[in-house]
């Protein structure tokens, strides 16, 4: 029986590694599945690895190399596997109907799940999951559901899960990311925006805090990256004010999509109020 946690035909580029004492005997290697230095470059994109790589977070939670869910996760030796599958299993059996959808509809052992980071958190050592519909052939940031194991002496436990990751890119020190929302104001080669912060700030008027856009131009779309000054100390959650910005293209936009690169993948720049209506269909 394969190891838990490889899809058939991934191409999976680690070796199951030796162990690391009492605490965690079979955790695979924090070493990249990919070739990625997993290092962001210095410049416009800090969350862009030299080799092209996007560094990527999952509810805000240890940084990963996003071509590491196309190549299926990090690999564990079988008794590695057999551990995170128990952790499944007693997931499943504690949480019941308040479990991760694909252990309500089926059994831990018919789920597919990637663990794509490990590493230790505030002391303890920890592995994030995601979590695929039984019969998934791949893993899909947008869609699984993801969750984070503990490592508690013996065996792994599930310390947190919030349904999909919402993965984001990881943004330059001090800096978070903030959204970008479509008016209709817009001509060839200038579009205005709405520009919102994204986590709570106390709804502080976001003008002092925003940075200057980063615009990628292709042939196919345009992709706006905009963060602003991490917030710091508490703050609560009113709701974030939206304010105007204005940016100017290469070329004009034509034909090409306008993406929101606060998210990852970049999702298309929708209104304020299809933005509060939900998530895209």
């Amino acid at each position: 029986m394969r190891p838990r946690g490889l899809l058939v035909g991934a191409s999976l580029l680690l070796v199951a590694v030796a162990a690391c004492g009492d605490q965690a005997d079979d955790v695979a290697s924090s070493s990249d599945v990919v070739t990625s230095t997993q290092e962001p470059q210095a410049g416009e994109h800090p969350w862009v690895t030299a080799d092209g790589d996007t560094i990527v977070t999952c509810s805000g939670g240890p940084a990963f190399p996003a071509a590491r869910v196309a190549a299926g996760g990090l690999e564990f030796t079988p008794e590695g596997s057999d551990e995170i599958l128990a952790a499944l299993a007693q997931m499943k059996q504690d949480f019941g109907i308040d479990a991760p959808g694909p252990l309500q509809e089926a059994e831990a052992d018919e789920v597919p799940w990637a663990v794509v980071w490990q590493g230790s958190v505030a002391g303890v050592d920890q592995v994030g999951i995601l979590i695929a519909e039984p019969g998934a052939t791949e893993f899909n940031l947008d869609t699984d559901e993801y969750a984070s194991l503990e490592w508690q002496g013996e065996s792994w436990r599930a310390s947190s899960w919030s349904g999909t990751c919402g993965a984001r890119p990881v943004a330059p020190d001090g800096r978070q990311w903030a959204q970008v929302a479509l008016t209709d104001a817009t001509t060839d080669t200038t579009i205005d925006l709405l520009v919102s912060e994204i986590e709570c700030t106390s709804a502080r008027d976001p003008e002092p805090f925003l940075a200057e856009p980063v615009v990628l131009e292709t042939a196919e779309s345009v992709t706006v990256f905009w963060t602003s000054e991490a917030m710091t100390g508490d703050a609560n959650c009113p709701g974030n004010p939206w304010v105007p910005r204005t940016i100017h293209l290469e070329e004009p936009l034509g034909d090409r999509e306008l993406l929101d690169g606060s998210t990852y993948p970049p999702q298309v720049v929708r209104t304020v109020e299809e933005i509060q209506s939900g998530p895209p269909a």
